[in-house]
């Protein structure tokens, strides 16, 4: 299987302990405009003033749209990864077909 698209990846660690927590990747079409959130421009105060920055909800993407390759410090398997990202390909394609 070839797997050729792009994806986010995040990761949450614990800082004190330089430890991975959780890392996983998010696939390109789970993304949605409803998933960014613009946020404030920055003060004229600032160097950056006027900067606008957005936010990514990731709390509102499905879980199967997060591919994890570590969970709760637990490193999952070439196989289970492989398996979890086999369900949500048909998407890519779906999305495809929507924008033609």
């Amino acid at each position: 299987m070839k797997i050729t698209q792009a994806f986010f990846l995040t990761y949450q660690y614990q800082q004190n302990r330089f430890e991975i927590q959780n890392f996983f990747i998010i696939p390109k079409y789970f993304f949605i405009s409803d998933l960014i959130e613009k946020r404030k421009p920055l003060s004229n105060k600032l160097r950056k003033a006027g900067w606008l920055g957005y936010n990514i909800l990731l709390e509102s993407i499905p879980q199967s749209g997060k591919i994890y390759y570590v969970k709760n410090r637990i490193i999952e398997s070439k196989e289970k990864v492989i398996e979890n990202l086999k369900k949500v390909l048909f998407l890519q394609e779906t999305k495809k077909e929507l924008k033609r």
